[in-house]
């Protein structure tokens, strides 16, 4: 029994180190550079490798590890890649993929570089600027956040926060999951929002749209394009988007929504768009510029609608019956 227990471990150990070495002889997809199989680090630059190589393998991190571009395994308190990273990262405290630098003058920045990918803007928070654009697939799970400056696809777990500068596809899980750009798939979180740095509602443009699913403990906001689903569930917060095409559904007991028009809070609305496309299910007040569909809640409000409402209040502005109790409808 104890031979057969070996025989299976050194199976497991050498499935393993064939891996390792599987992704570093594929150079064609992975590392381009110097690189190396393995890396192991106390706090950069006290590591065995420089942070100028490229990781195709496994690194393990005792407190802070550091590389160019990673594609395999990393495990350790603190896991940055400056560049790219195709794999899995399990994190104590934080996974970093992407470049940043300092800036003295924090501010909202929505210019564009010469050398950054069209899809990155700059975006400011506190004294740190992010200016350079990685690329990040696979697996992040981290004890506190995952950061990735440029896009995403894959999978985020993290307690705080996952945070992508950049377009996504794919799943984020934590208590805000914050997307700057394009995000195809599911946020699951306390608060999730897509849309640089809470930026106003817009009816133009996809570069802050969304195509899936938004579950939120208190809030979800797009400030472009929702094609899917948003549903707020906790007795605070609600639903806010620029163009929606599905279903919005808060259950607030507090409602309040995030960015209307401008960069503010609105209290409220348990559900809030500019133009919607679709049905708004909300506890007291439903809200849009313009509707196609329908309003279910407490209070409707709509300015143009073709639609029907279904509540206590239900408002159209430029209809021939304003007001009616009940239901209202404008065709």
């Amino acid at each position: 029994m104890r031979q057969r227990k070996d025989d299976e471990g050194m199976k497991r150990t050498f499935i393993f180190i064939s891996l390792l070495l599987l992704l570093a002889g594929d150079r064609s997809v992975s590392c381009a550079n110097d690189y190396t199989v393995f890396q192991a680090a106390v706090w950069n630059p006290v590591q065995l490798f420089p942070e100028q190589y490229d990781v195709c393998g496994l690194r393990l991190n005792m407190l802070h590890g550091q590389n160019r571009d990673l594609y395999g395994v990393d495990i350790g308190l603190m896991n940055r890649a400056t560049r790219d990273t195709s794999g899995i990262q399990l994190a104590v405290i934080v996974n970093i993929t992407g470049a940043f630098g300092m800036t003295n003058s924090p501010r909202w920045h929505d210019d564009f570089e010469i050398n950054k990918p069209k899809h990155l803007k700059k975006v400011c928070v506190g004294q740190v600027e992010y200016v350079a654009g990685g690329e990040w697939s696979g697996i992040q799970v981290a004890g506190l956040m995952n950061v990735v400056n440029g896009k995403g696809d894959g999978l985020q777990l993290a307690s705080l926060g996952n945070f992508i500068y950049g377009d996504m596809k794919g799943c984020q899980v934590g208590f805000l999951n914050i997307n700057s750009g394009r995000f195809r798939g599911v946020q699951v979180g306390a608060g999730n929002c897509v849309g640089e740095g809470w930026a106003p509602l817009s009816l133009e443009g996809t570069a802050d749209s969304m195509d899936g699913i938004q579950v939120g403990g208190a809030f979800n906001h797009v400030s472009g394009h929702m094609r899917g689903i948003q549903l707020a569930t906790a007795l605070v917060g609600g639903n806010s988007a620029g163009r929606v095409r599905g279903l919005q559904i808060s259950t607030a007991v507090f409602p309040g929504t995030m960015a209307q028009e401008r960069k503010s809070a609105s209290i409220g609305d348990n559900n809030y768009a500019l133009d919607l496309n679709g049905v708004q299910i909300g506890l007291w007040f439903n809200r849009a510029e313009q509707a196609h569909g329908m309003q279910i809640g407490l209070v409707n409000y709509c300015r143009e609608m073709t639609g029907l409402q279904l509540g206590v209040v239900n408002i159209i502005r430029e209809s021939p019956v304003v007001f009616f109790p009940g239901i209202n409808f404008h065709f």
